[in-house]
């Protein structure tokens, strides 16, 4: 399986669209060759790259396009729209061309064109709940597909890009189902593209049958991982994975807050001021937590999550008030990467599977607040005034079971302490499940979050060290590397 990596082109520059909107554009890089070169020099050989410019009906940019295609192999999207401008594209030395709209307006005509040009014509199939999409996916295509895929089973094409729509540029989760479904129906190598999150999603991608490559975009450019990791993954190496430092913003009517045991809370300033501090400080993820929402009874305030996602281009998990889909569609839309759950989930246990088979278990993190009780631990719920009865390990297997993909485990003795985490909660919960565990609750010194990450943690979360100034996010990325621990650049390239 190969890694392409997704280089976007607007105007002379890189960028990354969510969900094929021109509004939500985001630039990630002025020179889009420099960056051809940079992937080139991690292992890349192959990428994948769409002219936005021609793709809207504005005139291609040929000039830059040929100046990448002379670097590196490169299969170019976007306007190829007719003999003409596939036969430019080739002549321009992009090793394949990658056709939509014409594989579902007419698809005879394309298979009259991958036989003219064999090997070297790559379908694209935009699909969102089981349709195929054209016109900037605003149109729903004539040919069901199944048709579609039919008609394209026996061609000389290297490949069938799938891209699910509803995920692409989410960080959601890759829909692997859906392109080995297209790969079989087809005979041809799927490409998968849309939601690709993390490592592990491409680590899972490589062993599925029919799936010869992923497209990876905005996990590469927020910094979700390394495309040296990602091609170590796609080629089934070691990918050394690194240990994530996660700032925790507990949010109380649009403020940052900050207590002890939950309680005793003080204003730490604005959301999006703090979250853009501590991912330029070299954050690796920004987990907000809306802990009035729940209480309180009423949905996440969006505003704050929109201006943040707007600013900090790291991903960003949400949590407190979803108790629904349409909650964590509501947060995704407005620029979450995750959304955590703790109240709902205890309440109907089955919200975790819907949510995962919607959005992807990759975007689902169960956030689990437990308190020492009976030699055990005890599930809390609304900021720690409730207690379950729930046993801490049984409902977090539970969790994992029914589609949680990441558990965010707080120990509320020792919450806001900095006396450091409950490392037998921990480890406990480690060997309990297979997905990342999150160390929350105690952090005080660069040494408690070594000792977290000893026992198997794959992040460590910490609000009063970041929120005093006690330590800076790099301050702590510095010692936990000195003490042998991966760790992210603090600055941030791709």
């Amino acid at each position: 399986m190969e890694l392409l990596p997704a280089i976007d082109l607007r105007h002379g520059k890189a960028v990354r669209l969510e969900q094929g909107d021109a509004r939500r554009a985001t630039v990630y890089a002025d020179d889009p060759v420099a960056l051809l070169d940079r992937f080139a020099a991690a292992g890349v050989a192959r990428a994948h790259v769409v002219d936005l410019d021609a793709a809207f009906g504005e005139p291609p940019q040929r000039e830059l396009i040929a100046r990448m295609a002379a670097r590196l192999p490169i299969q170019l999207g976007g306007g190829l729209r007719d003999r003409a401008a596939i036969e430019w594209a080739l002549a321009a030395g992009c090793d394949r061309a990658v056709v939509g709209s014409l594989v579902a307006r007419d698809p005879e005509r394309f298979a009259a064109l991958a036989a003219e040009f064999p090997g070297r014509l790559v379908p694209a199939l935009d699909i969102e709940n089981g349709e195929v999409r054209i016109a900037g996916w605003t149109e729903r295509a004539r040919r069901s597909l199944a048709d579609l895929c039919g008609l394209l089973r026996g061609l000389p094409c290297p490949a069938v890009l799938v891209t699910d729509v509803a995920r692409d540029g989410m960080m959601t989760g890759p829909n692997l189902d859906l392109t080995v479904e297209v790969a079989r129906a087809t005979g041809l190598p799927g490409l998968v593209s849309g939601g690709i999150h993390r490592l592990e999603d491409l680590e899972a991608a490589r062993l599925l049958p029919g799936i010869g490559g992923a497209i990876v975009g905005r996990a590469l450019y927020a910094g979700a991982f390394t495309v040296e990791d990602a091609v170590a993954a796609v080629r089934g190496g070691r990918t050394h994975l690194t240990r994530r430092i996660i700032p925790c913003l507990d949010v109380r009517n649009g403020r940052v807050v900050k207590g002890v045991r939950f309680q005793n809370l003080t204003d730490q300033g604005d959301p999006a001021e703090c979250a853009l501090r501590y991912a330029e400080q070299g954050a690796d993820e920004i987990v907000f937590l809306d802990i009035g929402a729940a209480p309180e009874a009423r949905d996440t305030d969006l505003d704050w999550v929109r201006r943040t996602a707007e600013q900090v281009f790291i991903p960003l998990s949400v949590g407190g008030g979803v108790r629904s889909e349409e909650d964590a569609r509501r947060l995704l839309l407005a620029g979450a990467d995750k959304v955590g759950i703790n109240t709902a989930a205890v309440v109907d246990p089955s919200l975790l599977g819907r949510l995962a088979r919607r959005f992807g278990s990759q975007c689902v993190v169960l956030s689990v607040d437990a308190r020492r009780r009976d030699g055990g631990w005890e599930v809390v719920t609304q900021g720690g005034r409730h207690a379950t009865g729930l046993d801490a390990l049984a409902w977090i297997r539970e969790g994992v079971e029914r589609g949680a993909g990441e558990i965010l485990l707080t120990s509320i003795d020792r919450d806001g302490t900095q006396g450091g985490y409950d490392l037998p909660l921990l480890t406990a919960a480690v060997q309990a499940v297979e997905v990342p565990v999150i160390a929350s609750g105690g952090a005080g010194t660069p040494q408690h979050l070594a000792d977290a990450l000893a026992t198997g943690a794959a992040a460590v979360l910490a609000a009063s060290i970041f929120h005093q100034g006690t330590y800076t996010v790099g301050q702590v990325k510095d010692a936990l590397a000195a003490a042998g621990f991966p760790m992210r650049p603090v600055r941030r390239t791709v």
